[in-house]
């Protein structure tokens, strides 16, 4: 018997997982999670703990190890099982680093699907070895360890199995095998045509704000959109670019809704969907739906001085997003 552990920590990992679940699996499964989840759509536990995002919950943490409590109870359970698969976006994560490294460091390591890192083959830089360190230190704090790797971060022990994409001809393959993740493609309704747009925010701080409102404007005003809508990133309260263009668009209104920005392109009516920077949430979009929406992105704030341009360059083409101009 076969005991499958996934550790997700964004609503798109964990449709990713459904996704996998639902091809047949039918071995027992848990979640381990730091965001909220709805559990009637997973066959199996749930474990949900708060993020260590600030000293106050780091200091719940410290007191109570309910992290490390609940992680040896796994443990324990997992032993009537003759093989353990854990399924991770990447190492980086302290849940993902400790499941993987020290408490089933001979369980067979599957890799998630996580956002463009995906699709190249991406190197730490000198601020996410710091990040390592900090890791490492909350981790111990906690009760739990943190390995530290120097190479690159999905599979930096060279202990992976498996890679899982939607698309494996776009995906970097580390030289590992690539298992297909079932998806059901959409088409837009013939009565959905009314030229309305979404806009993803972004997590970062970008340096050239202005110049981007400028060219959203700009990209509006040339291409007579109806009904103009804006999503935050989900990690983000404030978001300066929203700012701006509130103030120059009369009909631009922002969505709270709590869910992946796929799930409201029939809710909304739109075939239009532009990204303030790289956004994957662009890409499945493109793909779910057949590459019958009209995508663009403000690519130039990572692409044009990127060592990744060309893996970036390849996506937009293989994905038919257009970049703003």
């Amino acid at each position: 018997m076969s005991y499958n552990i996934f550790v997700i920590f964004t609503q798109y990992q964990f449709q990713c997982v459904k996704n996998i679940i639902n091809n047949g699996n039918t071995v027992q499964s848990i979640i381990i999670t730091t965001i909220p989840i709805n559990s009637a759509e997973f066959k199996g536990e749930v474990y949900f703990f708060e993020k260590i995002n600030s000293l106050q919950s780091l200091i719940n943490e410290v007191y109570c190890r309910k992290r490390k409590k609940v992680f040896l109870q796994i443990k324990d359970t997992s032993k009537k099982y003759k093989t353990i698969n854990i399924f991770i976006p990447h190492y980086f994560n302290i849940n993902s680093n400790y499941i993987s490294t020290s408490l089933f460091h001979d369980a067979n390591i599957n890799i998630l699907p996580d956002g463009i890192l995906s699709f190249y083959p991406y190197k730490l830089t000198n601020k996410n070895i710091i990040k390592q360190f900090l890791n490492k230190v909350i981790a111990l704090s906690i009760g739990l360890n943190y390995k530290l790797f120097f190479s690159n971060i999905v599979d930096p022990f060279n202990k992976v199995k498996k890679i899982y994409s939607y698309n494996p001809d776009i995906t970097y393959t580390y030289g590992k095998e690539v298992n297909q993740i079932p998806y059901t493609k959409k088409n837009i309704p013939v009565d959905q045509h009314s030229n309305n747009m979404i806009i993803l925010g972004t997590s970062s701080k970008l340096n050239n704000e202005s110049e981007i409102i400028e060219k959203i404007i700009s990209f509006i005003k040339k291409s007579k959109i109806s009904n103009i809508y804006y999503k935050m990133h989900p990690s983000q309260t404030e978001d300066p670019i929203y700012a701006g263009l509130s103030n120059n668009i009369i009909n631009l209104e922002l969505l709270t809704e709590q869910t992946g920005a796929e799930n409201l392109i029939e809710k909304y009516s739109l075939n239009i969907i532009l990204s303030v920077e790289f956004s994957t949430a662009l890409l499945e979009i493109q793909r779910q739906y057949n590459n019958q929406l009209y995508c663009y992105i403000n690519k130039t704030t990572i692409f044009n001085h990127s060592r990744y341009k060309t893996y970036f360059e390849k996506l937009l083409k293989y994905y038919q997003v257009e970049e703003l101009t």
